[in-house]
């Protein structure tokens, strides 16, 4: 019970500095409704933030499709699909409503789209899932191999 802690929590840290890195660097991408650095530099941890809990929740979805969490320590190409196209499909939906319906952000003349959502929101579900479960799969298997 305790590596599943452990597992989770390094899944959560990594998941944090790996998102967080991708989210300040597709700043230009994005417009910012606002002029404060401080409100600026907020909008990147609470769009890494909720980075973490939709990962999470695909993680959770994926366990409870495939009835089990273990494949975290061998995860195999089915459960990377399953994980980014949760994330990817929340995200569809999260770039139309905030983009769209409630305007809480907008993309800038750089951000390429399709069907109208940013394609960097699409990239991100897409490979990064997969960098973050490599990262901590090895990580805890390096580190915790006496508990598994």
């Amino acid at each position: 019970m305790k590596i599943k802690l452990y597992m989770f929590l390094w899944l959560t840290f990594f998941t944090f500095i790996i998102f967080g890195i991708w989210e300040f660097a597709q700043t230009p991408f994005f417009e910012d409704y606002t002029d404060s650095f401080n409100i600026f530099v907020y909008n990147r941890f609470h769009c890494t933030t909720g980075d973490v809990l939709i990962l999470l929740s695909a993680v959770l979805i994926t366990s409870l499709i495939y009835r089990s969490d273990k494949w975290l320590l061998e995860p195999e190409i089915r459960h990377y699909i399953t994980v980014s196209a949760v994330g990817a499909g929340y995200t569809i939906f999260s770039e139309i409503n905030n983009v769209y319906i409630l305007k809480s952000w907008g993309y800038s003349e750089l951000m390429p789209t399709i069907f109208g959502v940013g394609l960097l929101p699409l990239i991100q579900w897409i490979v990064l899932p997969s960098i973050v479960m490599f990262i901590n799969k090895n990580y805890i298997k390096g580190h915790y191999r006496d508990m598994l």
